[in-house]
């Protein structure tokens, strides 16, 4: 519901002498208000996670080179990383990678919480 109508609506109500509702109308209108600017922000951090996560065609851009990345090859998923001063892809043990279709970033590496025990 648009927050302005709510405003107006809550001032139309205490004029008419609902005070009690006219507040709740009114603080309402905060709370969602604030509902609102939270869910925004949540949307814009999914939003930034699943970009950081999506697997990028290599026709679109290559990684930095001699860094470690997932890449997909034959539908399959694999470590490799590219070096731009031999132009080609390489797997773990450093031989050519070829058929490199996308990558993507590695994930962050688990860590056990502090107190676990």
């Amino acid at each position: 519901m648009d927050i302005k109508l709510l405003i107006a609506l809550s001032a139309a109500i205490r004029d008419e002498g609902h005070v009690g509702w006219a507040e709740t109308i009114f603080e309402s209108a905060g709370y969602i208000a604030s509902l609102e600017s939270e869910n925004a922000a949540l949307r814009q951090r999914v939003q930034e996670l699943e970009e950081a996560q999506r697997w990028i065609p290599v026709t679109e851009r290559l990684p930095d080179s001699n860094r470690d990345v997932l890449v997909t090859v034959d539908s399959c998923v694999e470590k490799a990383w590219y070096s731009n001063t031999k132009q080609r892809w390489n797997d773990k043990y450093g031989d050519c990678l070829d058929g490199v279709t996308a990558w993507c970033e590695l994930p962050t590496p688990y860590e056990e919480a502090k107190n676990a025990h």
